[in-house]
């Protein structure tokens, strides 16, 4: 039997998965050079003992702004693409014996008062009234 030390070397953290996600939207973020974050905040929930499956939750941020609240722009968890960059995310934080996650849930909410600029407008901003929304379940997928 392995001791708890042996094992905590070996079981995914929720914070090491949260950072790998993190890490992967924080790449290539279209509004960075006009201001503003245009990187919603990323927590993982439910994450199962052996890291197999997970919820996300994405957070668009009151006064930030972003091009769109759109699953697909932001992460898209539909593309083989995508899952091998989750898989690279997780290698770079400690995950390398951890098998890619079943994304059972992504909730995704948009604060009152987030900023979006979808296409580049020329008249500033809009601002959200807030909304919530779920997708998912999402599968890895990695391409041939």
């Amino acid at each position: 039997m392995r001791s708890r030390e042996d094992r905590s070397d070996h079981e995914p953290t929720a914070d090491a998965l949260r950072r790998a996600f993190a890490g992967l939207l924080s790449r290539d973020v279209p509004l960075a050079n006009v201001g503003g974050s245009a990187i919603p905040s990323v927590e993982v929930a439910n994450v199962a003992s052996d890291g197999s499956s997970l919820d996300l939750v994405l957070t668009f941020r009151v006064g930030e702004r972003y091009c769109c609240s759109q699953l697909g722009c932001h992460l898209d968890l539909r593309s083989p693409e995508a899952w091998a960059k989750i898989r690279g995310r997780m290698d770079a934080n400690g995950l390398t014996t951890v098998s890619l996650p079943t994304v059972r849930r992504v909730h995704t909410a948009v604060e009152p008062g987030a900023l979006f600029d979808p296409g580049g407008l020329r008249s500033g901003p809009l601002s959200s009234p807030g909304q919530f929304a779920e997708d998912g379940p999402f599968f890895p997928a990695i391409g041939p």
